[in-house]
């Protein structure tokens, strides 16, 4: 070779290695370390036709350059990069040619036979294989990467992102987070991360499993609700063999992180898809026992069906609702994959000995003696998480935990020895179900949403056919058929501003499913009518409340990427707030030998009050001025929960800046919230909790040309307090307008109704505040749910709670009107009819013989308008007086957020100073 061509092709040479190293992108080595390599597109990129010409006629390269740039591309590189002046390798290709080694061949994990030990050889096999792995990194895709060996250097194109789980012991996986550092066309719900689940030599057998079951899937139709699985391999890494699966990454965890961050559904179209989610689990199970017909197919028994099992994918829309999540059946680590049964379809595996909570009675004593299983067990393990995902539809996540609390408890009660085997939490004694379980339905019927007509009926199919003894337990294909045409046919109850309910009832069931539900004779309530009668919930509820300390997360040993429940972040503890589902949410009405019935009581003095000096706080008035929550107000500091201007009246005049924000801290924690999801307790709200829970929270929005000018300021507080009482209303907030009077909207999620007030001053502003209208709707309503007189208990009606979304027909409520008192003309001093509507509400109160707390309005004011501050505080301090009766509170916007939620709840916030009609505003008229 000419020394100006050696030159020219050294020159070309190094023009490809600096495109190389601008093109290098970080990847993950079979044996864990990081390495960086050259993706195959990028080579393409380069190597067009021209550029391959130069280097094939200037070196002696006889391989055709179209075969170069289909069939040797990546050889072809490897040997261009470490070709060097005077040993242009590229030569070699001859070699690998006529042996027929193209790019499918690589990389090399020993050297060649057809590598003579002559001339350079050697050297020539020592660069080579240093160099092959960044040229040939493993394809990732369907059928690409299945079982395979991998050499410890080979270079996978993803990048480990963080770890999700650790190996121990009955969870031997390592669970890694990566992300894909090239475009793979992977055909899955997130396709820039996918999940390595790793396991050592000594799992190997868990490993196996999974790896058999992936491969029945895929040699059966796709089931989009099967866990997707881009391949497998085995490695040695310091001089041990691992195995690792790569599988589809979750972004939204698991059905257990889903229950964990408890948003769900709360119309009857949101519940209806939370169903239809659940009801292709069920499908994707039936699937999974049977995946091919007739002679071919092999049957699947998980074994380990349970919520942090089944993972949640964000929808193909890419909405951020909860309830919407695609889930997906995913670790098959304790699986058994046998041929299937040609005629029944009832093939038998191995008992793996999988999750404990979710096992039925029939593998009871499986620790002890071994057993076969069958597709059944799966199916109980399925009607145990349905009954969970109701109870969590219905009354939350705090709910659930208790739930599994109460389990734990009876059958601490009933069947010891179930701890003893690892299932205290288990739905069944070893027997049959618990009475816990059996009440289940009794409790969603009675106290649910009364929109929601589908999740009874659910509950009451799995408690009838499936969560039964195994001789009579529906299958996968009959449960998957029943679902489907539940849900199908399933209508809301609509009910009408008058309170009365209706629903297309013949449509909401089949005949069939009609028959169902009173199969074999008997009606449900019948057949359960025993364990109703016998199960003494109060002493079972004090029970539990005694050993409130013992409660755990359900499935607390789960996929290491779901975290356990924390009731701190959700800020409460379920069992210290008294919410178990059987003592709070079902308030099961007492009995007439109820002993601590109330007697009567005269409303203008209270319960057991009597003339004199000590009276002791009754029924129409608060509690005495030095109860704990005043205490906690009067004793804070202005950073707790107030601005400066609370203090307006302790410090001399005009020595105070202009005010911060009131609900300045209470604004700081949304937004660490957001950011950390850490919900940071603000000082004095465990007290002020214990007087919002277990109450109804609506809010009345002035959004009247007057109250333009504190549009800001108004839907700031209302984000402020709407954040708190989300936590305390567990049902949600409900909002309504003073230009729409009527129209109500309902929600969980503090965010939606911000933006409905914002909306709402954006298009529906009114030259006047209606405001004896909008009270008069609200308070008729109010009225038609309240209690039939003292130490009734809530019941499930038709009227306004029902319409607005609520579960309880006579729970307690809070009314919050947020406004400026100029509700007419500015020359008008009149009370423009607001007294009307409360003076009717005290009167049903007095002759209900209820307490005044049954109902309370907090009335919050923006600006200082005189006309306006006289109004407001006539109906918070004249009205009581006239009527004997104290419902109503009055305070400034910048009082702080514990006197504006509480003031009209404690008569020591109520006389609180920071009513007072100098406080200033940001804005005012």
């Amino acid at each position: 070779m000419e020394g100006s061509d050696r030159f020219d092709v050294d020159q070309l040479f190094d023009e490809f290695r600096d495109h190389v190293r601008f093109g290098l992108v970080t990847g993950w080595e079979a044996q864990g370390k990081q390495a960086t390599y050259i993706p195959l597109p990028k080579l393409r990129e380069y190597w067009t036709y021209s550029r391959v010409s130069q280097i094939v006629h200037a070196t002696d390269c006889r391989v055709p350059i179209e075969d170069i740039r289909k069939h040797y591309l990546q050889a072809f590189s490897i040997l261009v990069w470490i070709s060097k002046t005077g040993q242009p390798y590229v030569r070699y290709l001859n070699i690998f040619s006529q042996h027929g080694r193209g790019d499918t061949c690589l990389p090399h994990q020993e050297r060649p036979n057809f590598l003579s030990s002559a001339d350079d050889a050697n050297e020539f096999w020592a660069a080579f294989d240093t160099h092959q792995w960044e040229f040939c990194p493993v394809v990732l895709g369907s059928g690409m990467l299945h079982d395979r060996r991998l050499h410890s250097k080979q270079i996978l194109p993803l990048q480990i992102e963080h770890r999700l789980g650790h190996a121990k012991s009955g969870k031997p996986a390592k669970v890694e987070r990566a992300k894909l550092q090239s475009p793979v066309e992977l055909g899955l719900s997130n396709s820039a991360h996918v999940v390595l689940k790793s396991y050592l030599s000594r799992d190997k057998e868990v490993y196996d499993r999974e790896v058999k079951a992936f491969t029945a899937f895929r040699n059966a139709p796709t089931c989009e609700n099967i866990l997707g699985y881009l391949g497998s391999y085995g490695t040695v890494t310091e001089g041990n063999m691992n195995y690792t699966i790569i599988l589809e990454y979750a972004d939204r965890g698991t059905l257990l992180d889903v229950f964990h961050r408890n948003r769900p559904p709360v119309t009857f179209e949101e519940i209806k898809i939370f169903w239809s989610r659940i009801y292709k689990i069920v499908k994707a199970l039936y699937s999974i026992q049977n995946t091919l017909p007739k002679t071919l197919g092999s049957s699947c028994v998980h074994q380990d069906i349970k919520p942090s099992n089944i993972f949640a994918c964000g929808d193909e829309e890419g909405r951020s609702e909860d309830y919407r999540s695609t889930l997906k059946i995913g670790d098959f680590g304790e699986s058994s994959v046998v041929r299937a049964d040609p005629l029944h379809r009832t093939s038998r595996g191995f008992d793996n000995r999988g999750g404990r909570t979710y096992c039925p009675p029939e593998l009871h004593w499986n620790d002890d003696v071994d057993l076969f299983v069958g597709p059944l067990v799966d199916v109980w393990a399925i009607g145990c998480v349905i009954i969970e995902a109701a109870i969590w539809v219905t009354f939350g996540e705090p709910k659930r935990v208790a739930f599994q609390q109460e389990r734990r408890e009876e059958n601490k009660q009933v069947a010891p020895t179930q701890r003893g085997l690892g299932r205290s939490d288990c739905f069944h004694n070893g027997k049959g179900r618990l009475n816990v379980v059996n009440e289940v339905h009794r409790l969603i019927l009675t106290h649910g949403r009364r929109c929601d007509s589908l999740t009874p009926d659910i509950v009451q199919l799995i408690l009838n056919h499936v969560l039964v003894d195994e001789s009579a337990r529906y299958g996968s294909r009959l449960l998957t058929a029943e679902l489907n045409n539940m849900i199908d046919t399933a209508t809301e109850t609509v009910y009408d501003l008058s309170g009365r309910g209706s629903t297309a009832s013949s449509a909401d069931l089949s005949q069939r499913s009609r028959e169902r539900r009173s199969s074999n004779g008997n009606d449900y309530h019948e057949l359960h009518r025993s364990s109703l009668s016998t199960f003494r919930v109060g002493e079972l509820d004090r029970h539990i409340e005694r050993n409130s300390t013992q409660i755990f997360a359900v499935d607390d040993n789960g996929d290491p990427r779901a975290a356990p429940w924390n009731p701190q972040n959700s800020g409460q503890n379920p069992l210290e707030r008294n919410t178990l589902p059987l003592r709070v949410l079902s308030s099961l009405p007492k009995t007439e030998d109820t002993p601590q019935a109330r007697p009567q009581y005269n409303t203008s003095i209270g319960m057991d009050d009597a003339p004199g000096p000590s009276q002791s706080h009754g029924i129409g008035s608060r509690q005495a001025p030095d109860s704990s929550i005043s205490q906690v107000i009067k004793g804070s500091s202005p950073d707790d929960f107030r601005s400066p201007a609370a203090h307006i009246l302790h410090h001399p005049k005009g020595q105070l800046d202009v005010p911060t924000p009131p609900q300045a801290d209470v604004n700081e924690r949304r937004n660490e919230e957001k950011e950390k999801k850490y919900r940071r307790p603000l000082r004095g709200e465990d007290e002020a909790m214990s007087l919002l829970q277990k109450r109804d929270h609506v809010f009345l929005i002035d959004n009247s040309r007057s109250m333009l000018p504190f549009e800001k300021q108004v839907i700031d507080t209302f984000a402020n307090l709407a954040h708190i009482l989300e936590k305390a209303d567990d049902d949600g907030l409900d909002v309504m307008c003073t230009s729409q009077s009527g129209r109500f909207e309902h929600d969980r999620r503090t965010e939606r109704l911000v933006s409905f007030v914002q909306s709402s001053f954006q298009k529906g502003t009114r030259d006047r505040c209606f405001i004896e209208a909008s009270l008069h709707f609200l308070i008729s309503k109010v009225i038609q749910d309240l209690p039939s007189g003292a130490g009734a208990w809530p019941k499930r009606g038709r009227g306004f709670m029902g319409l607005i979304g609520k579960k309880y027909k006579g729970r307690p409520i809070s009314i919050y009107v947020l406004t400026n008192g100029v509700w007419d003309s500015p020359q008008s001093t009149s009370m423009c009819g607001a007294d009307g509507p409360i003076r009717q509400l005290i009167k049903e109160l007095k002759k209900r013989n209820l307490h005044r707390n049954q109902v309370s309005i907090q009335f919050i004011r923006f600006g200082n308008d005189e006309t306006g501050i006289k109004r407001l505080t006539y109906l918070d301090d004249e009205l009581k007086k006239e009527t004997g009766f104290d419902i109503v509170d009055h305070k400034v916007s910048t009082s702080g957020v514990w006197p504006m939620l509480v003031g009209s709840l404690d008569e020591g916030t109520d006389l609180w100073e920071g009513t007072s009609e100098g406080a200033p505003e940001e804005h005012g008229n």
